[in-house]
């Protein structure tokens, strides 16, 4: 387990831009301020645990690709610490009630993880 908890965690550092002046993601509604450790949905702040912001910074920082539940508990919580999936899923839940009408964002791959995507215009109507 260590040892695929390492890889994981290689691979999503991977993921991450490289440019370390890229201090804010935004997707959608959503935008998050790395260096200032915020995130804001409409304009407003959200008020988020650690493990809240680092889900959601990990899901805007990838838009439209699936993180696996073992990558969000590296990236989240970190390597080595033992939870279970359904820990992720919890933290899910809060961030999408915290989303308020724009928790659609953040969907569930059945027994794989989460994505989050855009909202389409469909949805913003």
């Amino acid at each position: 387990m260590p040892i695929l908890l390492a890889r994981i965690e290689a691979l999503v550092k991977r993921a991450r831009p490289d440019n370390p002046m890229a201090a804010s993601i935004t997707l959608g509604p959503i935008t998050i301020d790395l260096k200032k450790h915020l995130a804001c949905v409409d304009g407003q702040p959200m008020s988020l645990t650690i493990t809240e912001f680092r889900l959601l910074s990990a899901l805007v920082s990838s838009p439209g690709q699936v993180l696996t539940r073992p990558a969000l508990i590296s990236t989240a919580i970190g390597p080595g610490v033992a939870v279970t999936e359904r820990t992720i899923d919890v933290h899910i839940t809060a961030v999408r009630r915290k989303l308020g009408v724009h928790a659609k964002m953040i969907s569930t791959v059945r027994s794989v993880g989460y994505r989050a995507d855009a909202p389409t215009d469909l949805e913003s109507e």
